[in-house]
């Protein structure tokens, strides 16, 4: 069986991911100029990342039945279903992962891998017309209300065919669990973390991309926008530009730790840097947050995660008054991206929500009396 591999390439700064035969190092055209397309589109590097694993393992998959990824075209309605629900249960019984076999894949993972490879098709029927359109994805016409609440219809292809998905219910850290996490902190840097993390609504990747100029000290707010090219990979999700409030007591937290590695930071353009060893100084990387998470794991028996964090943010939004579509602009979520030219009227309403709330809210109080 012929096995392929992702493999990367920096060019000027920017990160591009190839798809190989692993026999001879040849790369695969198609799905390669796929990948370069979705980097072009400013998805982010993990993301491409994770689709070019779901087509490698595809490939893998097409590779044990002896065909290639254009060969699918040519096949019957029938065919196209059973081989990629085949794929699917592939990917169930973990034939995809060549090392011990140990735990279980979800099927609403399965079912992200068969999306991915969705998306490259489709991907191929616009931009590769000559190999036709594939006949497992239906079209349905679907209706819905818009956000004015006029009734819409529109085409959409779906396939009928993927494994049973189960809605997975992640609960959020609770305040007790955030004072306990904070002190368990080895350093003035991770507290600072986890309260912007937990006051903010940003993700790790998002807050490890800020730099000191995006910083308002006056209104104590943090400027939180997608920009590529920096030190440690770091960018907002979605192309997201948005400003968010911190606390009077996290910006104690915050002086503090400005204080306490000024040496550090005058030298870095960044809020966030690693405090010690070869990368002393430099941007402070997402996975350097979830080693810093891991560890609190371990001393406190707390799980916490950026999600967690940020079902606790919205969670706590809630009960402070904020409405959901207030709450889903905090998170920087895609769907009210459309109401973009109202940005500036949105950004006031949320610093205004968040400065009530924390005047209201006597739990940062607590733990600035609990740390400080």
């Amino acid at each position: 069986m012929g096995n392929f591999i992702v493999d990367e390439l920096n060019d000027r700064g920017t990160k591009y991911f190839l798809i190989r035969r692993e026999e001879d190092r040849k790369i695969c055209i198609l799905p390669t100029k796929y990948l370069k397309h979705k980097m072009r589109l400013n998805r982010s590097p993990n993301t491409v990342k994770g689709i070019a694993r779901s087509l490698v393992y595809f490939m893998r998959y097409l590779s044990s039945h002896k065909m290639e990824l254009e060969d699918l075209f040519g096949l019957p309605y029938l065919s196209q279903m059973e081989i990629f629900q085949g794929f699917l249960h592939y990917l169930k019984s973990r034939n995809h992962v060549y090392e011990q076999k140990s735990g279980k894949i979800e099927n609403n993972t399965c079912n992200l891998y068969l999306r991915n490879v969705f998306g490259f098709y489709q991907y191929l029927e616009m931009l590769e017309g000559q190999f036709g359109t594939l006949s497992a994805l239906e079209e349905r016409e679907v209706s819905y209300t818009n956000k004015v609440g006029n009734r819409r219809t529109r085409i959409v292809r779906r396939f009928e065919g993927y494994l049973k998905e189960y809605e997975v219910k992640e609960s959020g850290t609770d305040r007790e669990d955030l004072i306990k996490l904070l002190e368990a902190c080895d350093n003035s840097r991770d507290q600072v973390l986890l309260l912007f993390l937990a006051e903010t609504g940003v993700r790790p990747g998002e807050l490890c991309g800020i730099k000191q100029i995006d910083f308002d000290w006056s209104k104590q707010r943090v400027y939180v926008c997608s920009r590529t090219h920096q030190e440690n990979e770091a960018r907002a999700k979605n192309e997201e530009q948005r400003w968010t409030t911190i606390s009077n007591e996290s910006l104690l937290f915050l002086c503090r730790y400005v204080q306490e590695y000024k040496d550090i930071l005058i030298r870095s353009e960044y809020l966030f840097v690693t405090l010690t060893g070869k990368r002393k100084g430099k941007a402070l990387k997402t996975t350097a947050v979830s080693a810093m998470m891991r560890r609190l794991k371990a001393k406190t028996g707390i799980t916490v995660t950026g999600r967690k964090l940020r079902h606790y943010f919205a969670t706590e939004r809630w009960k402070g008054g904020w409405g959901i579509e207030t709450i889903s602009r905090a998170l920087g979520h895609r769907n009210l991206d459309v109401t973009r030219r109202y940005i500036d009227m949105d950004q006031e309403v949320l610093a205004e929500a968040t400065e009530n709330l924390f005047q209201s809210n006597e739990m940062y109080a607590t733990i600035a009396g609990k740390l400080l």
